[in-house]
């Protein structure tokens, strides 16, 4: 769930794992700040996170029912609406994303939950960063299974990994992890992990 700045609510309905309208079926929905329902948009398969750019778009992250990282409506994805809810763009992200948080240049930060293994692949637990256009701008090594992600005021990107249970700060071990953020301009450098 998230709110527009005219206070509207925006819902990732996860549905039935079949991209649609129907009211069955995986969409967003938008209501109004008294609950009124104002459109009804597809999304992709399991749309599980929704977040809203400063110009008000409305990006969904897509868990996909396949998988495999892709555009295809049934894959792990981006997609990116405009806030009348008109489709902008697709955009590859790493395996089951889950959670978008944007930076001060407008930059869309993306934790993919992935397959369980620390890497830079785009079927495992990472980071994926995106411009405000949806242009692939880096992935960067999270934890294990990185569940959350959030910037704070000087542009760092923080990032809780669910791991195995165990706290620590070893890679498959529950912990945080904190990358600093250069945006476009540069690859994210990992600066320290946290235990939770």
């Amino acid at each position: 769930i998230a709110i527009d700045g005219t206070s509207n609510v925006w819902v990732a309905n996860e549905g039935n794992g079949t991209p649609g309208t129907a009211s069955a079926d995986s969409n967003i929905t938008k209501l109004s700040p008294t609950g009124t329902l104002l459109g009804t948009y597809a999304a992709g398969a399991y749309p599980n996170a929704i977040a809203i750019d400063s110009t008000g778009n409305v990006w969904v992250a897509n868990d996909g029912s396949s998988g495999t990282p892709g555009t295809a409506s049934a894959d792990s994805n981006i997609m990116k609406l405009s806030p009348t809810g008109t489709l902008l763009g697709t955009y590859a992200a790493g395996l089951y994303p889950g959670w978008i948080a944007f930076d001060t240049a407008g930059n869309a930060w993306v934790a993919n939950y992935g397959n369980g293994t620390v890497g830079t692949g785009s079927l495992e637990s990472n980071v994926t960063e995106l411009s405000p256009t949806g242009s692939f701008l880096g992935t960067e090594d999270a934890g294990k299974n990185p569940n959350a992600i959030a910037i704070d005021a000087s542009g760092d990107v923080w990032v809780t990994n669910n791991g195995n249970g165990t706290v620590g700060t070893g890679s498959l071990d529950s912990n945080v992890t904190e990358l600093m953020n250069y945006g476009a301009a540069g690859v994210p450098t990992p600066l320290m992990m946290q235990p939770k």
